[in-house]
């Protein structure tokens, strides 16, 4: 399996409950987790992991620079909120 896709399979694995439960999660935090809940937004819909498409569609947008370390956050957040989810 490809390191990149990681995030695809964990968001792929999630649950309707759980995909709702992590937007409501990412938005109650600071006004960065935006960008967070729209990358998230653009994995889920999908079908198969294409991150050139992501960054094609993001493309003009600052954080598009830094797209290894969005994604990583937003993998570490993700778990985060599964975490809350089943408390």
């Amino acid at each position: 399996m490809n390191a990149r896709q990681h995030i695809f399979d964990l968001v792929s694995s999630l649950t309707r409950q759980e995909k709702r439960f992590i937007r409501t999660f990412l938005s109650s935090h600071d006004g960065k987790n935006k960008i967070y809940i729209r990358v998230f937004d653009a994995i889920v819909k999908q079908k198969v992991y294409d991150e050139q498409a992501i960054k094609l569609f993001f493309k003009g947008e600052s954080f598009v620079k830094h797209f290894p370390v969005i994604k990583s956050k937003l993998f570490a957040t993700i778990l985060l909120g599964l975490r809350a989810f089943d408390a």
